[in-house]
């Protein structure tokens, strides 16, 4: 099964750019004398944020462990996926950050390691940047915070160095948005930058609706590398969760095109131990190789099962 190619005008890497001048322009807001409307316009941003962080936290997306970088956080996840194309893949991954409040509290050092789950290669809160296998250690410090914006600096044994800044605005009605921007050198990749825009909406205490456009630059043949996706989170009960997304991503060269498009639903479950999760996904996805001249993208169908372990902050509960 097939369908065509399209291509993706410039809007792409514009969107990324807007979302760049936006956390420029944005200025940050004083909060002290605030007046009885702003302290309660403040009190319902937290609120919101605090609910997409905890749907976040509960299916272990980066974004949760990228916010709270105090807490202690140990995850063990091991995967098998059956595709057509790729038949049966095993996979194992390992992350820990653990704060070091002697030293500073705005200072943490961090482990990771195992194979890429090559499923969610297209999921909207995954890295554009997926490699075969990575393994590092490294430290993160939070150069400055406010309540909507945070500086910090990270370095790896890869090695590389990454300065990354994070700037949350409400808009009204529930919607916010997060702008997150990464400029950062690796040894393999060298100097590049990467740029994420979220818009999200809190429908009630247990969904969450969000829109992604990431796109990532370095020295490579495929130039600009982008994506752009949606997601419904939805937490059924404590334990329980459920998760739909829609995406597309590719890149600019040799001319803006898509490589994949891919839309899953994730179930996600706590269960026999607050520590221990298992998710089922089933996946569509259509892939093409933005190197091989054709207007045909391949029908790939996959299903994974995983099983994950959390040490530190559990979010089962």
């Amino acid at each position: 099964m097939s369908i065509p190619r399209f291509h993706t005008p410039l809007a792409a890497l514009a969107l990324g750019v807007g979302w760049l001048a936006a956390g420029v322009v944005l200025a940050e807001e004083a909060e002290d004398n605030r007046a009885w409307y702003d302290r309660a316009h403040a009190g319902m941003s937290s609120w919101l944020v605090g609910t997409a962080a905890g749907l976040d936290s509960f299916f272990g997306d980066p974004r949760a462990v990228e916010e709270d970088y105090t807490e202690t956080y140990v995850r063990l996840q091991m995967g098998i996926t059956q595709s057509r194309l790729n038949d049966t893949e095993w996979t194992s991954r390992a992350y820990a950050r653990v704060p070091l409040p002697r030293l500073s509290r705005r200072l943490s050092i961090f482990v990771s390691g195992g194979e890429e789950d090559q499923s969610v290669t297209a999921k909207p809160e995954e890295s554009l940047r997926q490699t075969e296998k990575s393994s590092t250690v490294g430290v993160q410090y939070v150069l400055d915070e406010t309540d909507r914006g945070r500086w910090s600096l990270t370095g790896s044994l890869s090695p590389n160095v990454k300065l990354r800044y994070r700037y949350l605005y409400p808009l009204g009605g529930g919607w916010y948005t997060r702008y997150t921007q990464n400029l950062y050198w690796d040894e393999d990749k060298g100097t590049g930058i990467e740029l994420r825009g979220d818009l999200e909406r809190v429908i009630g205490p247990s969904t969450l609706l969000r829109f992604t456009a990431n796109t990532d630059w370095w020295d490579d043949p495929t130039g600009v590398n982008w994506l752009l996706g949606g997601a419904l989170l939805h937490r059924v009960n404590p334990r329980t969760a459920i998760a739909l997304d829609v995406a597309a991503n590719g890149v600019s060269q040799p001319e803006w095109e898509v490589s994949t498009y891919r839309t899953g639903l994730r179930f996600r479950h706590n269960f026999f131990r607050s520590w221990l999760f298992y998710e089922i996904e089933p996946a569509l996805r259509w892939t093409q190789d933005p190197l091989v001249a054709t207007d045909r993208m391949t029908f790939d169908p996959a299903i994974t099962f995983r099983l994950e372990i959390q040490f530190g902050k559990v979010t089962g509960l």
